[in-house]
Parts: C-alpha cells; structure tokens; sequence
C-alpha cells in the first residue's frame, strides 16, 4: 500500500504511529485492520474471517468464556511443578487400572501401507488404530443411517480411509482453516455415490442440531485426529449440546494433542481436578506445564550430549528450604521426567472423561503410540545416508564451517558428539562414496577443540579456502568413484588423467577459478517482467524500476513491501536461477572437467547439453520451454 502525504505509515501499518486514532484491529482477525469509520461494514460484509451467515452457525455456542477475554499465561516456579508432580503422581496411582493399552490395527489399511513404503509410517499408524477402534465399537458401519462427523478435518486423509472401508456411510468435515491438497476430491473419484460435506467452520460455533445431514441419520459418531489444545473441549461441548438437542449421538474416538495449548477456562474437567485439590488456573498451569515434558525430547537431548534444565527460577533462590525443594526436584533423571509428563496428560484426558460419563457414556482412555521410534525402514536409511554424506561433503567449505561456528554450533556438546558419530565415513566401504574425500581431513580436523576455536575467525576460513584452491586438482584424480556416478562416456576420458605438466596444473586452476565465478555472475543480472523470453535477463535496469526509481528522486513515497536500500538486490527468480547453476554445476562437474580438457573440444552446447542433459522428448537447449530435471 502506498504511504499518503504527510502519514509515517501505509494504510495497512498505520496501527503502529503513535498518533494512530483512526485505523484499529479488525475484532476477527487481528492480522489485519481497518479504520474506525468502517468497522461496522467490515464486520458485516468485507471481513473474510466473518462466520458465515448459516442456521447452524451460532456465535460461541461450545464456549464457556468470552472470546475476546485473553487469559493471562502463567509461568509456575519449581516449588508449584514439585507439589504438582505430587499431586499427578497419586491421582494416576488412583486412575491407573482405567487406562487400556490398546493400539489396534486396521488390515485394510496396514496391507495398503504395506504396498507402499514412500507413505508417512506414523500416521497411517495412528490411522489404521483410530479406524480399528472405531470398527471393534461399531461406530463406523457401512450404512447410510450411519453420519460420522471428523472434527479437524484438515486434508481429510483419515475420512478418506474410512469412506474406503465404509463408502455408504455419511460423512460430515468439520475444519476452521482452507487447506490445500485435500483428499475430497479423492475420496469422490475412488468412491461411487458417496456422501460427504465439507464445513468451515470453528468449532466452537457449530450447532450440530441444526445440520441437514446429521438430521436425516438415524446413528451420529464422531472422531478426530490431532483436535489441538481447547479444541477438544470445543468438540467435546458441541456433541454434548448435540445430545441435549436429542440427536443420537452413538459414540467417538478422541485422540486429542498439545495439552499445553489448553485453557483452563474452557477445560472440561474442572470437577474432577478440583475433586483431587487442583482448584486455581496457576496450579493449573503447573499441571498443563508437566505434561509437556512428555514430548519435548529430554532423552533424545541427553543422547547427544545436551544439558537438560528445568526452570530458570533455580537460578534465582537464596532461600534454603527453597534450595532443598529445587535439588529434590532437579534429581529426576530425563526418563522420570518424562514418564510424570505423560501421567499428567492422562490426568487431564481423565478428567474429561469423567465428564462425559455424566452424559451415560462408556468412555475409557487408551494409550496411543510408543513415542520410541521403531527400527528404521531401508527407505529411511537410505534417506539418512544421503543426509549424512552430503553434510560430510559439506565440511570441505571452510566458509561453512566458519558459519557453523559463528553460530555457536561447535560449542553445543550433542553437536560434538554429532562429529564424532560421522567418524564411520572414514572406513572405505563408505568413504568411496564421497565425491569430495578431503571433506575426510575437515572431518578430523573438527574433533579438535582449537581447530574449533580457529575457524571463528573469517580470515581463517578464507586462508584455508585459498590453500585449498590451489591443490584443488590433486582431489578431483585421487577422488574414488562409485559405479553410481560413472557414465556412459566413459570414452570421451583422454588421457590427461595421467601426471600433469605445469602447464597442465596451470590451466586446471584457471577452469577451478572459472566455474567458482560462473554461478556468481548471474546475480548481476536483472528481471525484465514485461519481457517472456530469454530477453527477461539482462543487466540494464527493466523500464519499471526506472520508472519508480524516478519517482522516488522525486520525492514520491513508493512501497513496494521492502526497503529501498533491497530495491537493487537480485531477485527471487535471479537468486534461483544461480541456485540452479550451482545444482547443474554439480551434477555435471566430472562432465565439464573431461571437456575442458579435451584438445579438440566440441561445442559445449552438443558436448553438455545435447548429449548428456536433454531427454528424447525435448527440442533444444535455448528453449526456455523445457524444464530441465537434474
């Protein structure tokens, strides 16, 4: 938006001057604002995030508190956690005999997963138990009496799965946000006649009574996958006004998640927390605080070397008995952490089944996924190996091992540890694999704490870049090679691989000088919009930014989303454009190099692009038509 005469800030940031009395948050959405004079037919016409004027649309029907009310995040000291964590420990001792682990596995969907390793193996998981549950408690049958409702639909990967095994039933998408990629269509083109409605809509909004086809089925179940923090006590609340509007609501399966993104005013289980001495938001906040350390990675940490803290207040104590309580607390090892983290969630799951037990439900609570990852798969080492060497590779670039070390990376001790775990790359069977060995000397070079220390220093980085520069041709002919990156032009190999002359050596660091500055000079170039062929790269100025350079001498404010002093910076399409030199340099470079050294060269265009980089189907290599895949 373009800044007007007189103002500091365009129309959009005006709510940042001071001055600002005209321009306010829109109520709905607070990413975006409006003036004051026009709120009114905002709110009721413009505002995209307005609730849509539907009869099953009522405004906060599944909310406790007022929407617009913040509840103030608090932060519990070590003294409230430990007295917490008491408290977790005898309610689950009580609660304990009601939790079933019972992850169950669906065999339409375990076979499909079977056929198809590329799939994400923790979802289907989790796909294949919910859908299992919900099978093993009849509330997934394939009729059309049947509605189920997925609440946080989001793709609609799991309705999916279930129109598969049950395409009679009904099926209504409950989802706040637009996504991409949904599976709707999908699920439409794999399944003949099926009944399936998508709703935008927040759940806390939803009258389940008042849906046309929740109406029409004699049976109503409801599931969700990943129902994020109050979310579930939003859908909890819609089903249980669904009951009271006499709608039979035969089931669900519930697999919530983020309890620490729960709110205490909108928790549905207060009385069973109060029943058991948890009575206040703060201590609330102490319970809500504990279970995240079921998922926040302490052992994952510990493997690799990290420090494992539990709250800055230790820091802060002088008082002695508050010293006492701290060391008692700190004394739990990451595991025990851990474990009283996943008890406090089954604390505040119970509690919400405790109050859904007072609507004549049968509810129980079943464990979910072994968060200890299994074996990996051969597709997931092959993808580890990959990772792996290309980060090994990546240490021969003194430039990014000053990165890494300006970024305190090389004083983190699971990083360290990381570095002496890549050490294997040093045995043959894999160090044939890498293109670059002397990535091997760096490799060994960062185990020590004053190379470490060393590399900070740019100028550093730089001397060696340089030294590195000039023996660069003695890596590429001691370099092994893998059969995966020989080529069929194995003919055109003459023999300079033999020991080179001077004149030899001369002319390899010319071609090493030449290719590192080749990628680099694109970026002088400019992007000339108006223009759709080759053209649209040149170096001169395009005509528009001449105009608004123009403009702006004088004096007219120009907003163009960034700074003027970036107006000159390469563009995203130049910037990808060096990136894709780079890639091809790459992948060809072994190409280029058997080139340049051949005496009677042919044209690079029918040497490179013709007999090694375009496929049949393609016309030519200035054609900017093609896309080339490396």
């Amino acid at each position: 938006m373009l800044v007007k005469n007189g103002q500091k800030y365009c129309g959009e940031h005006a709510i940042c001057d001071e001055l600002n009395e005209d321009r306010v948050v829109c109520p709905n959405d607070p990413k975006h604002t409006v003036n004051k004079s026009q709120l009114q037919k905002h709110l009721s016409s413009r505002c995209n995030s307005r609730l849509p004027e539907e009869r099953w649309i009522v405004e906060n029907f599944n909310l406790i508190g007022s929407p617009n009310e913040a509840e103030p995040w608090y932060h519990p000291t070590d003294k409230e956690l430990l007295r917490m964590g008491k408290i977790v420990e005898r309610i689950y001792d009580q609660i304990a005999n009601d939790i079933a682990d019972s992850f169950l596995k669906n065999n339409y969907v375990e076979n499909y997963a079977a056929d198809h390793s590329k799939l994400d193996k923790k979802h289907i998981w989790q796909i294949s138990s919910i859908i299992e549950h919900l099978s093993v408690n009849d509330l997934l049958n394939n009729n059309k009496c049947w509605c189920l409702i997925d609440f946080g639909a989001g793709k609609a990967q799991l309705s999916y799965w279930m129109a598969k095994i049950a395409p009679k039933c009904r099926f209504l998408l409950v989802e706040k946000m637009g996504s991409r990629n949904k599976f709707d269509n999908k699920i439409h083109k794999e399944v003949d006649k099926i009944f399936l409605e998508r709703l935008r809509c927040s759940v806390e909004h939803l009258d389940l009574s008042k849906i046309d086809l929740i109406q029409n089925a004699n049976n109503v179940a409801a599931v969700c996958k990943h129902f994020c923090g109050s979310a579930t006590d939003f859908g909890i609340r819609c089903l249980m006004n669904g009951v009271k509007n006499n709608l039979n609501i035969c089931g669900f399966a519930l697999a919530p998640c983020c309890h620490h993104r729960i709110t205490y005013r909108e928790y549905i289980g207060h009385a069973f927390l109060e029943s058991h001495g948890i009575c206040s938001s703060n201590e609330f906040a102490a319970l809500r605080h504990i279970s995240t350390w079921a998922v926040c990675g302490f052992l994952s940490q510990e493997n690799f070397g990290g420090d494992v803290s539990v709250s800055s207040h230790s820091q802060e104590l002088k008082n002695a008995d508050q010293q006492k309580t701290v060391l008692e607390f700190v004394s739990l090892n990451s595991a025990e952490k851990e474990l009283l983290g996943q008890k406090a969630k089954a604390v505040l799951e119970f509690g919400r089944i405790m109050e859904l037990r007072k609507f004549g439900y049968d509810v129980s609570l079943c464990s979910g996924l072994n968060s200890v990852p299994g074996p990996e798969t051969s597709e997931e080492q092959k993808k580890r190996f990959e990772i792996e060497c290309e980060f090994v590779q990546a240490l021969a670039n003194p430039h990014y091992l000053n990165f890494l070390a300006q970024r305190g990376y090389f004083k983190e001790p699971f990083f360290i540890n990381y570095l002496k775990y890549l050490l294997y790359w040093k045995r043959p069977e894999y160090a044939r694999a890498l293109k670059y060995p002397q990535c091997l000397h760096f490799l060994e070079a960062v185990q020590s704490s004053a190379f470490r220390e060393a590399v900070t220093c740019t100028a550093n980085a730089k001397f060696i870049e340089e030294q590195q520069l000039l023996q660069w041709q003695y890596y590429t002919r001691k370099r092994q090679r893998l059969h995966m990156y020989t080529t069929e032009h194995d003919d055109d190999e003459q023999e300079w691989r033999q020991q080179p002359s001077q004149r030899q050596k001369e002319r390899e660091l010319k071609f090493v000088e030449a290719l590192e500055g080749t990628c680099k000079r694109m970026l002088q170039y400019k992007l000339h919009k108006e223009k759709s062929d080759i053209s649209r790269f040149a170096k001169e100025e395009s005509s528009t930014m001449k105009a608004l350079n123009e403009l702006r001498s004088k004096g007219v404010k120009v907003e163009l989303g960034m700074p003027y002093e970036m107006w000159d910076s390469p563009s995203v399409e130049i910037v990808t454009l060096k990136q894709n030199c780079e890639t091809l340099l790459e992948h060809y470079e072994d190409d280029l190099e058997q080139w340049y050294h051949i005496q009677d060269r042919p044209l690079l265009e029918e040497y490179l692009c013709k007999k090694r980089i375009l496929k049949r189907t393609e016309r030519g290599c200035m054609d900017t038509a093609n896309n080339l895949e490396l």
